[in-house]
């Protein structure tokens, strides 16, 4: 019953979409940097260096779904994967900006994850979160797991250096 439901649909996709770009990016961000001209290690320094951002983007993502509410959290949320993704897309090569884009993956993903949850409870109410949740939740982790494949096709078909194009389209 709950699988002919079109917010189970929306929820599972619409936040799906944003996880796999998110996810994707995080996988080839060091090939990405590569190809924009940077040292291997920089990537590697990147990743493990920017989890107290992911961190704080779980919290703050969660302070601001409470006071403007899930759905403008949700716009927030893309636009700081999209954002990411542009500035690893057009301003890669650049030291700055491709540690400021990194930093903003790890905070758009770990809101990502805290978001889909919330949207859940705001649709379905607190008594069918359970029952919605899961349906919902495979929805969404088959677009997550997705990520790694779907974001590395775009660096194969358009450019390691060019990949996040395709996935600031996914966002926009």
């Amino acid at each position: 019953r709950v699988l002919k439901t079109p917010q189970t649909w929306l929820i599972g996709i619409g936040w799906g979409l944003p996880m796999l770009v998110g996810a994707g990016s995080i996988a080839i961000l060091v090939p990405t940097l590569i190809a924009n001209g940077h040292d291997p290690l920089f990537g590697v320094v990147l990743l493990s260096s920017m989890w107290p951002v992911g961190l704080l983007g779980h919290y703050l993502i969660g302070v601001i779904d409470q006071y403007i509410g899930t759905k403008k959290t949700t716009f927030v949320v893309n636009a700081v994967v999209l954002i990411a993704c542009l500035m690893l897309w057009l301003g890669g090569g650049a030291t700055v900006p491709a540690a400021v884009a990194a930093g903003l993956l790890m905070f758009g993903l770990s809101g990502c994850a805290n978001v889909c949850m919330s949207m859940t409870t705001t649709v379905f109410g607190r008594q069918d979160f359970e029952t919605a949740w899961a349906p919902i939740q495979v929805i969404y982790n088959i677009f997550n797991y997705a990520g790694v494949t779907v974001m590395t096709l775009f660096g194969v078909a358009l450019g390691m250096s060019h990949g996040m194009a395709g996935g600031a389209i996914l966002c926009a």
